[in-house]
């Protein structure tokens, strides 16, 4: 239903705004039984403007704390080819997060 909905959004704004995008793969590794390593790798693009292209990844490692509560460490890399004027191609972001689950 939501891919439906997006084709429809995109129709609406014409063909200029159609996206060309790879499904976002993900990898996880069991590195033991209670830490996870994952990567998450993602390409956009348009087709009327190849040169207008990005790509994204994200790492992460999840410990687990308690039977609820894990540690997540993530570090995002984020390339746009053609940026907005004034902002960089590059951009990085390292977060850490208490996730609970129940």
């Amino acid at each position: 239903m939501l891919r439906s909905v997006l084709a429809a959004c995109l129709m609406a704004l014409g063909p200029a705004a159609a996206l060309a995008q790879t499904a976002p793969p993900t990898y996880r590794w069991k590195l033991s039984p209670t830490a996870e390593l994952a990567e998450n790798a993602r390409f956009t693009g348009l087709f009327d403007r190849t040169s207008d292209w990005r790509v994204g990844q994200a790492l992460a490692i999840t410990a687990r704390l308690t039977a609820v509560f894990s540690l997540k460490a993530s570090n995002t890399v984020r390339y746009a080819n053609a940026p907005v004027q004034g902002f960089k191609h590059t951009d990085t972001k390292t977060a850490i997060a208490l996730v609970a689950r129940f």
